[in-house]
């Protein structure tokens, strides 16, 4: 029961980084953005910006459960579980940005670098931070019982 708890606590605050993540994409996608005018194209601005939010905030969320998760149920220390939540993120960023590889760099290098940089602000950081809380709380949950 106890190692069912910390997994449910790591899965809760690894799903909750990925709410806010939405949440913070989602007012920073609409800036500019008139959603009473949204664009003659299909999908629109507006639809394109909450579909960007939404998927960022899956990707996201779905690093950070795994990682909460991980790190819940085996009860890391706080180094262990920086490197756990960093691998997920990084393995997650490969993922994302290796098809991309080929034609972005080449094409608009600013935007690809810019691109690069806040996707690795949200994965492998952000999410190295959500196993860092995770082993924190689980680490005090286990002291106190």
């Amino acid at each position: 029961m106890n190692r069912l708890l910390r997994g449910l606590i790591g899965l809760l605050i690894g799903s909750s980084y990925g709410v806010l993540i939405w949440k913070i994409t989602s007012y920073t996608n609409m800036i500019g953005v008139d959603p009473a005018h949204p664009g003659p194209l299909i999908p629109d601005q507006v639809g394109m910006a909450r579909l960007l939010a939404f998927l960022a905030g899956a990707i996201t969320g779905i690093c950070g459960a795994v990682s909460g998760l991980i790190v819940g149920l085996a009860g890391f220390n706080q180094r262990k579980a920086v490197w756990v939540g960093g691998g997920i993120g990084l393995l997650a960023e490969a993922l994302l940005t290796l098809p991309s590889l080929d034609s972005s760099v080449f094409r608009a290098p600013r935007l690809f670098l810019r691109d690069l940089f806040s996707l690795s602000l949200m994965l492998p950081v952000g999410v190295g931070v959500v196993g860092l809380l995770v082993s924190v709380v689980v680490n005090r949950f286990k002291a106190s019982r």
